[in-house]
């Protein structure tokens, strides 16, 4: 997950170095994931996420793991951004995928995101 930080009023240079632009990602667990998801929902008055164009991106034809980038504009009740969802999804089992990557982008992310990504798992 990730959060934008935005620029404060300069306090003894604390706040020189961040642009503003910069983003903090940080490397949940599924069940970290799911707690936070779940505290969450029960913060805001409103969650309102709108998704719109997605590119299917496949690394090869040797392996079953697609990449999935889909744009987004998320608005809640303290919180709003818009950026660019990446899911690496296996399909090994067409019954059960398994989202291996979940990762928040601010800017769309060309096709080496899949190549970068593709085929590891980053448990």
């Amino acid at each position: 997950v990730g959060k934008k930080l935005v620029k404060a009023e300069n306090i003894d240079a604390q706040y020189g170095k961040l642009k503003d632009t910069d983003f903090q990602y940080i490397k949940k667990s599924k069940k970290e994931y799911m707690e936070s998801l779940k505290n969450n929902f029960s913060n805001n008055e409103f969650i309102n996420i709108q998704f719109d164009r997605n590119d299917v991106l496949k690394r090869d034809n040797s392996t079953p793991v697609y990449g999935i980038q889909i744009e987004q504009n998320y608005f809640s009740s303290n919180y709003s951004d818009f950026g660019y969802l990446f899911l690496l999804i296996d399909f090994s089992d067409s019954l059960k995928p398994k989202i291996m990557v979940r990762i928040w982008y601010p800017e769309k992310m060309s096709q080496d995101i899949i190549d970068d990504w593709g085929g590891r798992d980053k448990n």
